[in-house]
């Protein structure tokens, strides 16, 4: 479940423009899209830990590896030695656990290549059944790959023992895409049988199966920080999903917005934002906290958009014909800095809600971290109240789930500077850069009492008895009935 927002939203919101600086210069002849959504989903992957991007293109035998910034880095061919027929690859997959990527091969083989040799040396295996795999996976959460076969089956695996465990088979029609949810745990699986099903991974099985009454749906994104997951089908509206528990999933929300069909989402979780492109050129930002629209930029390109990935925190990149770089910069509100619209690209429709700033400059340098000021333990709500610069969040002690967010209670120019909880649990005191302490009323959010002076405050310190706060400014100790 998402967390309550108590209190206004950020005034400042986050807007996204192309890169221009940073571009795919590798020609790609066959094309990186294929007919199947589902090879879609498996033919580009950001290699978060060791800052690389993966591109598998139609029809080859060999992948192309890139650094972060777009330069192709290494090309990697399938060893035809080890190969006795057709070597082309049909998929591929990345674990950040192992470092390592995995492929399924055309010729009924898996083949892998390890981060820690450069990529250099290829380790295969084929297997007496003819399986045709056309998907493959890592499984972070439990580490362990997966594939995905012609039937619509999945197939887990022991690599090293080059054995492998048949799921049951629940989809009826091809498997579009999988997403992981590790706080069920549990991956979940979505079809064009207008059906996501649930998997428990570890013992095989499957938990439950959601149908749709719709479309079927071919994207599936997850949010960790929000414990929310957002589907895209076969049509123009998004769908939010939320969890109680793995047996308790529900679609909660439809986001309108898109004039045409969706073909890719992705969630950039440190600015709460959900990115989504169709198939006409259009991407669109959305603030997760309040799900509205921020931003609405449109592309011009040959072929539709058919993937975002996120690289960082300020950017990320579509898949077209090739890769696209994108940035966001930081307006101080939508009508003091409008959508960067320059070259093809034009920009409409910045609207809504706001998302908490991010500072722009030089992206590789300039990784903004959310600073954590205070934190206490409420023992009579078995909670954690962790204080940030912008705001305060209350988190469950059992399921480590965030429950509400207290936003808007510093003015946009300052930011939180000191923060304590008041014995009775019902209130918490801030302070913020200027000078102001307030206190809050956890109930509502509202200030029940305030005090603002020139001089920063140095430390807060509510006594035990809950009666008296203790404020020092410079070399004065102030208290408070």
């Amino acid at each position: 479940m998402r967390p309550e927002i108590v209190g206004k939203v950020e005034t400042k919101i986050a807007l996204f423009g192309p890169n221009h600086r940073l571009s795919d210069n590798q020609k790609h002849p066959n094309g990186i899209r294929t007919y199947f959504r589902l090879l879609d989903m498996y033919r580009v992957k950001y290699m978060r830990t060791i800052d690389k991007i993966l591109c598998l293109d139609q029809v080859s035998e060999l992948f192309y590896v890139y650094d972060g910034n777009g330069k192709l880095w290494k090309k990697v061919r399938t060893n035809r030695k080890r190969h006795a027929q057709d070597t082309r690859i049909l998929s591929i997959g990345w674990s950040e656990a192992e470092q390592r990527i995995g492929a399924c091969i055309q010729d009924h083989s898996l083949s892998f290549w390890d981060w820690a040799d450069n990529f250099e040396y290829e380790h295969s295996f084929s297997f007496q059944e003819q399986e045709s795999y056309v998907g493959i996976w890592y499984v972070e959460y439990c580490k362990v790959w997966i594939t995905l076969d012609a039937d619509y089956v999945i197939h887990k695996w022991d690599i090293y023992q080059e054995t492998s465990v048949k799921f049951p088979r629940m989809h009826t029609q091809i498997i579009t895409d999988l997403v992981e949810v590790p706080t069920l745990p549990a991956v979940l699986a979505s079809g064009l049988d207008k059906r996501i099903v649930v998997w428990d991974v570890r013992a095989g099985r499957a938990i439950v199966t959601l149908s749709l009454s719709t479309v079927s749906a071919h994207t599936l994104v997850y949010s960790p920080t929000f414990e929310v997951m957002f589907s895209a089908g076969f049509e123009a509206e998004i769908c939010m999903w939320t969890f109680a528990n793995s047996l308790d999933i529900t679609m909660s929300r439809r986001l309108p917005g898109h004039n045409a069909q969706i073909t890719a989402l992705q969630i950039m979780d440190s600015q709460h934002i959900l990115l989504s492109a169709d198939e006409i050129g259009y991407i669109k930002s959305w603030d997760i906290l309040t799900l509205t629209c921020i931003q609405s930029y449109y592309f011009e390109s040959r072929v539709s958009l058919s993937k975002v990935i996120t690289i960082s925190e300020h950017r990320f990149i579509v898949v077209g014909n090739r890769f696209y770089f994108f940035e966001f910069e930081v307006a101080a509100t939508a009508a003091k800095k409008p959508a960067i619209a320059s070259g093809p690209a034009k920009s409409s429709n910045v609207m809504g809600a706001m998302v908490a700033p991010r500072k722009s400059g030089n992206v590789q340098n300039s990784a903004e971290v959310t600073v954590v000021l205070g934190v206490e333990y409420a023992e009579k709500r078995k909670a954690l109240f962790i204080a940030t610069s912008k705001d305060v969040r209350v988190y469950d002690m059992q399921l480590g789930k965030c429950l509400r967010v207290y936003a808007g209670m510093v003015s946009e120019d300052e930011e939180i500077a000191r923060f304590a909880l008041a014995t009775s649990q019902d209130q918490f005191v801030v302070a913020d850069t200027a000078g102001n302490i307030q206190w809050i009323n956890t109930n509502d959010g509202l200030a029940c009492k305030s005090q603002s002076s020139a001089d920063p405050v140095l430390t807060l310190h509510v006594d035990p008895h809950g009666r008296l706060l203790f404020s020092a400014r410079r070399n004065v100790l102030f208290q408070h009935v």
